[in-house]
């Protein structure tokens, strides 16, 4: 192999395993981006928890204040 042809060859291979490191690096940020995305979504599924329990917690304190009402107005009632 003459010297040129060697050249060419090395020339060949160090673009291509640079090639590959960009590939490689082109992949590890969209694996970034992607956990990125995923933390995101996490937090608005916790935060929809979040608001979900605060309804709950409302409507539990709207049933307790209603059944208190019947309890007086059945009272009331019997006391007649």
């Amino acid at each position: 192999m003459n010297r040129f042809t060697y050249q060419v060859n090395v020339n060949t291979m160090t673009a291509l395993l640079v090639d590959e490191l960009n590939t490689i690096q082109d992949r590890e940020n969209a694996l970034e981006i992607e956990a990125k995305n995923l933390q995101i979504e996490q937090l608005k599924i916790d935060r929809a928890k979040q608001a979900v329990k605060a309804d709950r917690d409302r409507l539990q304190v709207q049933r307790w204040e209603i059944l208190s009402r019947l309890q007086e107005f059945s009272n009331e009632l019997s006391l007649r």
